[in-house]
């Protein structure tokens, strides 16, 4: 953290709070494995990650929004059609989600992902009437967040992100080397007091 500004440390320090850490807390220390070609996987599925996660229970997709902290984006232009009382009906007689899995039409079960891909990118009062759809649909569930002062991507390699869970980095600074990238394979939210791409 040495190399931040106290601007950018009271960023680092915020984002750590969100997530349910003490503001200068890092999970990652440094001290990972590596696959034989180098790559470092950052997984939801602890048996799974080279580092360490920190697991969050997340109880809603208004509670997921906070954890990210991601301001509404008025650029964002990709939400579903509005929310059919069919399908609101449908949630409320459900009785478990799974239920509720087999209950919706797979247009149903689009747009539902859809709102909540709108709800974290867009404006989340654009897609107010599909919130109860939603929870019913992906909530309970979890996120795994990884925070450590500097993440550095060797030359030539690569970091995954992956897993059955949303996945939150928070980091001083990343930099990645030359022929080096971050691959995202699930849904992710990366930020970075600091980016340096060489």
């Amino acid at each position: 953290m040495d190399s931040l500004n106290e601007e950018q440390k009271k960023a680092f320090a915020a984002t750590n709070r969100r997530l349910g850490l003490d503001d200068f807390h890092c999970t990652d220390t440094g001290a990972r494995r590596r696959s034989s070609d180098g790559t470092v996987v950052f997984s939801s599925d602890p048996n799974e990650s080279h580092v360490e996660p920190h697991i969050i229970e997340v109880a809603s997709i208004a509670h997921l929004n906070e954890l990210i902290g991601r301001p509404a984006d008025s650029e964002f232009d990709d939400y579903p059609e509005p929310n059919k009382e069919e399908t609101c009906q449908t949630v409320r007689r459900s009785k478990s989600k799974a239920n509720l899995k087999e209950s919706l039409s797979d247009n149903e079960k689009e747009n539902i992902r859809k709102a909540a891909v709108a709800y974290l990118n867009g404006d989340p009062k654009k897609v107010e009437d599909y919130e109860e759809a939603i929870n019913a649909a992906m909530f309970p569930g979890r996120a795994a967040a990884f925070t450590g002062s500097d993440l550095n991507v060797p030359d030539g390699t690569t970091h995954k992100i992956t897993g059955s869970d949303p996945v939150v980095l928070n980091y001083g600074t990343i930099t990645v080397g030359a022929n080096a990238e971050i691959k995202v394979e699930v849904d992710a939210n990366i930020t970075a007091q600091k980016f340096i791409q060489k």
